[in-house]
């Protein structure tokens, strides 16, 4: 079953961005690869929004390491609903804690990934849905309370209180 969430997958390795982008194409994961973090980020920008998305990302990208762009994604609120996933070679461990200090979902270790990344990935897509989920219930409750009077919101107010 394909999952609705889009796997934006940003390395700079041509070879590792297209041996993964294969090996999530055959596990049927709709993915978008990405060399930099500025043409992953342009791309994002021209899509729906709100982006359904799992970010797996590469921590070493001259010029914008995976962890500015996990900062970039913070920034521009897509982290707050999509799981983001690193990948690195050459990955220590401050730089792991920091990553899941963040909200990272966790830290894959080059070259051996698919055999964690896929289990990750589908428990990552599973709490992107839950993320949306929730999104959409917030925003259903926002509009709602947007549209009582004054009045009406004052009685919602005192019945929730008990009063």
């Amino acid at each position: 079953m394909k999952a609705p969430a889009t796997i934006y997958l940003c390395d700079d390795e041509e070879d590792v961005r297209g041996g993964l982008s294969f090996l999530l194409r055959q596990a049927e994961y709709d993915v978008r690869a990405f060399g930099s973090g500025a043409a992953l980020l342009e791309a994002i920008a021209a899509e729906p929004q709100p982006l359904r998305a799992v970010f797996v990302l590469d921590l070493h990208m001259p010029p914008m390491d995976g962890d500015v762009l996990q900062d970039e994604l913070i920034a521009r609120g897509y982290a707050q609903r999509s799981p983001v996933i690193f990948l690195s070679g050459h990955g220590t461990i401050p730089r792991a804690v920091q990553a899941v200090n963040k909200g990272a979902l966790d830290f894959v270790e080059k070259p051996h990934t698919s055999g964690k990344l896929l289990p990750l990935l589908q428990r990552a897509v599973v709490l992107e849905a839950e993320w949306h989920q929730q999104a959409k219930r917030c925003d259903f409750l926002r509009d709602m309370w947007s549209s009582l009077t004054p009045q009406q919101a004052r009685v919602a107010v005192l019945v929730a209180e008990g009063s």
